[in-house]
């Protein structure tokens, strides 16, 4: 590493701080927030848009720009292109690991590249992989029968998230809770009633956490996801532990749809694939008083007790700003106004034609919502947001289009080299807290910062070397690959080389949306001029090293 990456690593708190709250400043003072006033209607633009102003959009509802997705969305303006992607058919997860040749360990990661990399659907895309991170299921906890099965399975699980990406959250709730992989992995599946003489109790685990991650939080939330207060100014908390025992009563009885093959031995791999069954003698048909205090009958069966209970969770008042909040924190900043959420949330309530929990509404509110659209938010927030790991990785082969010659895109063991890889958070608390404040100032304002919990020191200098390796060895210009090497291709980007400030400019919109600093561009300009200019080569790929481990590139705002 040469003394100007090593400056660029070790100014990356610093360099980091300014990229997120300042737009061309500098120094160490607070940073420059705009106060404004709630904004009740958003002002959606329905003509073309700057190419700068479409980049920022698409990191927003896109694994990266591409040139192609800028010159569209330009010329369509942002709600004429959210109402298109919305159109486009789901491409599936499943039909790609099943396809393959050989299914081996992790081809569901294979699959999630290839769609985040190629596939039309972006929106859908982005969607999904934000959802992947509250209903959270996970490769590890999961008690596979080989690799094959865990490889479909999780694929299947991913495409039930795609297909209600713009669906509505109640279906989506209801197929999640079915779903065996979900079963198995907060051990709804074997759940039974209670047997008092072989010490035997409801499993209450799903019932927890389907409350405290997926739908309602710890506490009652006002319609903005400020808490709630009570009399002596704390928390009210949204459930007991009473409730959560009531509440596992509700979901006994479920088992794999194959179960009873299973049990006399005409099949020994359990069925991951298709929604669990009930055997309904192992349903506890008693009373139970759930969440709200509210009463579920006795005697019902248990696909009865389970409907009711989604119903009552899903109209409980917490999950439309708990659920509106994280969609903002994970699509657009993590720190939103009071006045955003609370606007999004008006939408989960109500799309207008009195359905609730319509997220094609959602979706479409939070985007052309004025603090997504201007970057802009009240006083006492901060605009912006880390990128992921995996955002920024797919981003890099989106923007550069990656391929390989088998036209697969394995990544075996990315979790191991950066930390985070889909569907394989180490538990149901995602690969890191929407509640999560980095120490100093983010704590002293009362910011979070969610992918910070992720961004060790240890991660980040994983990933700035082998963001470096991709860029500087995985190229088109590699001599000889393997089959199943994934090489960017960087043959626009040399043709632009002879000049580095037409370069520069093409890099500044696909990488930052135009928003690359003078300090950034200047420091890379007297890189670019280290190499001969007859090396065009060199100068593309060697200032795209440069610039994908920029602490600016790590920033979405």
């Amino acid at each position: 590493m040469n003394s100007l990456r090593l400056l660029l690593v070790r100014s990356f708190l610093c360099l980091f701080t300014l990229s997120l709250v300042a737009c061309g400043g500098g120094g160490s003072s607070a940073p420059p927030v705009i106060s404004q006033p709630p904004i009740t209607s958003p002002p959606p633009p329905s003509v073309s848009i700057s190419d700068q102003a479409a980049s920022k959009f698409l990191f927003q509802t896109s694994f990266g720009p591409t040139q192609e997705d800028i010159d569209a969305l330009s010329d369509m303006g942002y709600e004429a292109w959210i109402d298109q992607q919305m159109a486009l058919p789901m491409t599936d997860h499943f039909s790609y690991v099943q396809a393959l040749p050989e299914i081996r360990w992790r081809e569901h990661t294979a699959a999630w590249f290839d769609r985040a990399v190629n596939s039309d659907d972006q929106l859908r895309q982005r969607v999904a992989f934000v959802l992947s991170e509250i209903l959270v299921v996970s490769l590890h906890g999961v008690d596979f029968p080989d690799p094959e099965m865990a490889s479909i399975s999780l694929a299947n699980y991913y495409d039930i998230l795609l297909k209600h990406s713009f669906g509505n959250f109640r279906d989506l709730l209801e197929e999640v809770t079915l779903n065996p992989v979900m079963g198995e992995y907060l051990s709804m599946k074997g759940n039974q009633k209670a047997i008092p003489e072989e010490n035997i109790l409801p499993d209450e685990n799903f019932a927890r956490e389907m409350m405290q991650l997926f739908t309602i939080g710890l506490h009652e939330l006002n319609p903005d996801a400020t808490p709630k207060l009570d009399s002596v100014g704390q928390p009210i908390p949204t459930y007991d532990q009473e409730t959560i025992e009531e509440m596992a009563r509700v979901f006994t009885g479920w088992h794999f749809a194959n179960i009873y093959e299973i049990v006399t031995g005409q099949d020994d791999r359990p069925d991951f694939m298709n929604p669990m069954i009930v055997i309904e003698e192992r349903h506890d048909r008693g009373q139970k008083t759930v969440l709200g205090g509210a009463i579920i009958p006795a005697e019902q069966n248990a696909d009865e007790d389970m409907t009711d209970m989604l119903d009552i969770v899903f109209n409980h008042p917490n999950v439309a700003p708990f659920i509106s909040k994280q969609l903002i924190q994970k699509l657009v900043t993590s720190n939103p106004s009071d006045a955003f959420v609370q606007r999004v949330a008006t939408v989960f309530e109500n799309n207008g034609n009195g359905v609730r929990g319509d997220l094609k509404s959602v979706i479409k509110a939070l985007l052309l919502d004025d603090e997504a659209i201007t970057a802009t938010t009240s006083a006492d927030k901060i605009y912006g947001k880390l990128k992921e790991p995996l955002i920024r990785m797919a981003g890099l082969w989106r923007t550069f289009n990656a391929y390989s010659a088998n036209g697969e895109y394995r990544l075996t063991y990315f979790n191991e080299f950066l930390g985070q890889s889909p569907l394989e958070a180490h538990h149901v608390f995602n690969f890191f807290s929407p509640f999560y404040s980095p120490q100093g100032s983010f704590v002293d304002n009362g910011w979070v910062a969610p992918e910070f919990e992720i961004h060790t020191e240890a991660n980040q200098a994983k990933m700035t070397n082998f963001m470096q390796y991709l860029v500087l060895s995985q190229n088109h210009l590699k001599a000889n690959p393997e089959a199943n090497e994934i090489l960017i291709d960087l043959s626009t980007e040399i043709t632009l080389a002879e000049n580095v400030d037409t370069l520069l400019d093409h890099y500044n919109l696909m990488l930052f949306g135009g928003d690359m600093s003078n300090e950034l561009r200047t420091i890379t300009k007297d890189f670019i001029n280290t190499f001969p200019i007859d090396r065009p080569d060199q100068r593309a790929i060697e200032a795209l090293g440069l610039l994908v481990v920029a602490p600016e590139f790590m920033v979405q705002d």
